[in-house]
């Protein structure tokens, strides 16, 4: 709450390399696989069948790499920057003081500090290289990602519960877009949400920040930043005729309309919940776009990180 050649797509089926095949590093981790599948029967009710379906013509080589070099055809959601880490927090980390776990933590710490040293310097070199003058070079902005992720986040829950499909076009990722889009085609005729944000709790902290060229036309590029954002929320389901519908109560057709959004139900004083929130900004032809929001994160686990780590 994301394609493949230079970066992956949600919506592709992914080769399964050979066992003794080396692992390469990939730019992009997809998001969680969003199946749309489309069939059209070649046989009809009564049994007839009816005329068969011809292949879409095949594009020219020149005009697919004419269509790879055009920044307007990159999709909005194209996936995480791989290497991305969530690092665990609380009881979810290894302690330091344990002789089984010091070890693993210690690695743990320096895969992130070169992980943070290295996203600083793609940071550098991303303001300084992507334009050319006269155009003016971006701004990092790096202690203001936190606010931004914070008004983005609150403007699309507060779209999401009124049903507002406008203002989730102009706030969300494709997506991020088309399961919220889903779940409000889901809800009853003339039902709301009222979603109450009581307070954010301490600042946002940005755990992520990281920024990638694309060689899809020149002045073209990614940002990603992961922002953890604390808040204490509570939601409210009402009917068309005012009627708020407990948590009891709720139909197997809404809580799909809520999704996740169900745990707040019924907790009037609010429910403390912390999201790892991602938020993207694309730069083309060498202006930057909006900073939209992409979905969302979960931390990582610390034993998958070193695995991976030792797999490279």
């Amino acid at each position: 709450m994301s394609r493949r050649t230079v970066f992956q797509t949600p919506r592709c089926l992914f080769a399964i390399p050979p066992k003794n095949a080396t692992p390469r590093k990939r730019l992009f981790s997809p998001p969680q696989a969003r199946n749309l599948t489309h069939c059209s029967p070649l046989h009809a009710s009564d049994g007839t069948v009816q005329s068969k379906i011809r292949s879409p013509a095949q594009k020219s080589v020149r005009v697919q790499q004419r269509e790879m070099s055009n920044p307007d055809t990159i999709p909005d959601d194209i996936g995480i920057f791989d290497g991305t880490l969530i690092m665990p927090t609380g009881t979810n980390l290894p302690s330091l003081f344990r002789p089984r776990t010091t070890l693993p933590r210690l690695k743990l710490e320096w895969h992130r500090f070169k992980l943070r040293t290295t996203d600083f310097l793609g940071l550098i070199y991303f303001k300084f290289m992507i334009t050319e003058q006269p155009n003016p070079r971006p701004k990092l902005a790096i202690f203001h990602t936190g606010g931004v992720a914070k008004a983005l986040h609150s403007r699309m829950y507060t779209a999401f519960a009124e049903g507002d499909v406008e203002t989730l076009e102009k706030t969300c990722a494709m997506g991020l877009l088309s399961s919220f889009k889903g779940r409000i085609a889901s809800r009853q005729p003339g039902e709301r949400l009222k979603w109450t944000l009581h307070r954010y709790k301490g600042r946002a902290k940005v755990v992520s920040n990281r920024a990638m060229m694309l060689p899809i036309g020149k002045g073209t590029a990614l940002r990603q930043a992961v922002v953890r954002i604390r808040s204490r929320q509570s939601l409210e389901r009402l009917r068309a005729d005012g009627t708020i519908v407990s948590s009891g109560e709720q139909t197997d057709k809404e809580k799909k309309s809520g999704g996740w959004m169900n745990g707040l139900m019924g907790k009037g004083q609010g429910k403390d919940v912390t999201e790892y929130v991602v938020i993207q900004r694309f730069m083309k032809r060498q202006k930057e776009e909006p900073w939209m929001v992409w979905g969302t994160l979960e931390e990582a686990n610390w034993e998958k990180v070193l695995e991976d780590m030792e797999a490279i």
